[in-house]
Formats: C-alpha cells, structure tokens, sequence
C-alpha cells in the first residue's frame, strides 16, 4: 500500500470515529437534559459528557491533521 492509499484509508476510518463521537455527545447530552428536566442528579451524566466531549475534539483534531 503507497503512502497516499495509507492515508486515505486513516482519514476514513477517522472520520467513521469523529461520526461515533459525535453521535455519543449527542446523546449523552439528551440524557443530561432528560435527567435535570426530571428534577434528578446529573452529575456523573455531566462527567462522561465531558469526557466524551474531548474524546470528539481529540479525534477531530486527528481527521484535520490527515485532511
């Protein structure tokens, strides 16, 4: 495999993660809502949506470095 197929190929499968990531972000910040509108704590839902949050920024900043 050449240098650029290589390439095309991490750019893909980054791009697949930063989609996952992003899909995850949203839905936990859909539980984050969900759980204060029910008046219940939602501490640790705050947590993972902050970890998730870098976990996007993180493979973002991978694609854009392949783009």
């Amino acid at each position: 495999m050449d240098e650029l197929s290589l390439i095309e190929s991490r750019l893909t499968a980054t791009e697949k993660d930063v989609a996952d990531a992003a899909k995850l972000v949203s839905l936990q910040r859909d539980i984050v809502t969900k759980l204060e509108d029910d008046g219940r704590d939602a501490t640790t839902a705050r947590k993972l949506l902050v970890y998730f949050g870098r976990s996007l920024a993180l493979h973002t900043a991978e694609r854009d470095r392949f783009i």
